[in-house]
């Protein structure tokens, strides 16, 4: 019996990029039961391009904002499985396949697949795109020992009545999060969570072309996070944050061999971690921009997460 699979994608101006997503979706070996776009109130040609692909649902969102446009897809699917990306992505012709595949034979209430970060030889965008690939590796590494920390709605597969159930717990007043704030419902209340290691199901995303862009989107990532109630989480960040910028306090208040200790220890660390993962997210070509990341990174931190923690942010 074929699987059911329900794609949704929400979309707030992407005329350069949906395009692209849906001729990928077109060009897929195993076809979904349906493909949902939901338009987050753009005024642009979003509406105009979608409307050119005749098997795609194209729904208004009746609220405002993301979690607000998932609702409006999810509620409107046809199927108990729900697989969501984002309007800026991209996607490989076996992507839907591979999902099929691994749903084959377990039951499981959220599946997390993995994201990849497109890069070109500028340092700008190696420096993302291997940050991106650190995050990848927490994403794949905690889920695959059985303690998930994070994931990434980009690329997230999920049942449709166990998500809208969860909800009231997703915190619309947040501007993101959505797939974070799904997680840590799926872990309290002890759903099957799964990672789908297949780099045949790898969704590719793309740099931003601007540190404003940058700057912006990481914030937005940061402001969500005081709103976690997952104690593992929140553990994780904390010893994140303080290890991060602890070199940098030493350093002034004078102690620069112990923030040189400190940092290179971390270092170290950081660097067989993700050269762990570089193979499987296909990114060896980054791993060279580790040093000048780890000397960028603690400046980065501190640059994001205050205002992040502190200052409004929204999603578009």
């Amino acid at each position: 019996m074929q699987t059911g699979l329900s794609v949704v994608i929400c979309a707030r101006n992407e005329e350069k990029n949906i395009r692209l997503l849906l001729s990928d979706l077109d060009n897929q070996s195993y076809k979904a039961k349906e493909i949902i776009v939901v338009d987050d109130n753009s005024d642009d040609k979003t509406a105009e391009i979608v409307a050119s692909f005749p098997n795609v649902r194209f729904i208004q969102n009746t609220g405002n904002g993301k979690k607000q446009a998932l609702k409006c897809g999810i509620q409107a699917a046809i199927c108990d499985i729900i697989v969501c990306t984002d309007a800026d992505c991209r996607v490989p012709s076996t992507w839907l396949q591979a999902v099929v595949s691994s749903l084959a034979h377990k039951e499981v209430t959220l599946l997390i697949a993995p994201v990849r970060m497109q890069s070109d030889t500028s340092f700008w965008q190696q420096i993302q795109a291997l940050e991106f690939l650190s995050l990848a590796a927490v994403t794949a590494g905690s889920a695959v020992m059985k303690q998930p920390m994070m994931c990434n709605g980009a690329n997230l597969i999920f049942n449709r009545s166990v998500w809208l159930r969860a909800f009231d717990d997703l915190r619309v007043d947040e501007p993101s999060g959505d797939d974070m704030f799904f997680l840590m419902y799926c872990k309290k209340h002890n759903e099957s969570i799964v990672y789908l290691k297949s780099q045949e199901a790898m969704v590719t995303i793309e740099p931003n072309n601007t540190i404003e862009q940058f700057r912006n989107q990481r914030r937005r990532w940061v402001s969500k996070s005081k709103s976690y109630r997952d104690s593992g989480i929140v553990l994780l960040g904390l010893v994140t944050f303080a290890v991060t910028v602890m070199p940098v306090f030493l350093l002034f208040s004078g102690l620069w061999m112990q923030a040189l200790i400190c940092w290179g220890c971390k270092t170290f660390v950081d660097a067989l971690f993700v050269l762990n993962f570089a193979s499987f997210f296909k990114g060896k070509q980054v791993v060279n921009r580790i040093i000048p990341l780890a000397m960028l990174y603690p400046f980065y931190v501190l640059y994001v997460t205050v205002p992040g923690l502190f200052c409004k942010v929204k999603w578009k």
